[in-house]
């Protein structure tokens, strides 16, 4: 888990957290796949991302694929994150 009070970091840093966390820990993993994400917003504990490539017409992005993000955010960050797909 990154090494922070993640509830008491502004908006503007934590995002800076998640989009780290993305490039290092989520988006390899897609790319392997001919997929990609890219974040859209962060409301409250609720991370907005997009499919990008492969993933966005994958029939494993609405169940394994967000569940393995859902995962990483989670265990790098902070336990209350939840993610939503931007359709």
């Amino acid at each position: 888990m990154v090494n922070l009070n993640w509830n008491n970091i502004n908006k503007e840093e934590k995002i800076k957290v998640i989009k780290k966390v993305l490039k290092e820990d989520v988006a390899p993993r897609l790319e392997e796949d001919g997929g990609g994400i890219k974040f859209i917003d962060l409301k409250d504990n609720k991370i907005i991302v997009e499919y990008e490539g492969a993933c966005k017409g994958c029939s494993c992005a609405k169940t394994f694929t967000l569940d393995f993000i859902r995962t990483v955010f989670q265990e790098k960050i902070d336990s209350t994150l939840d993610v939503e797909i931007n359709y």
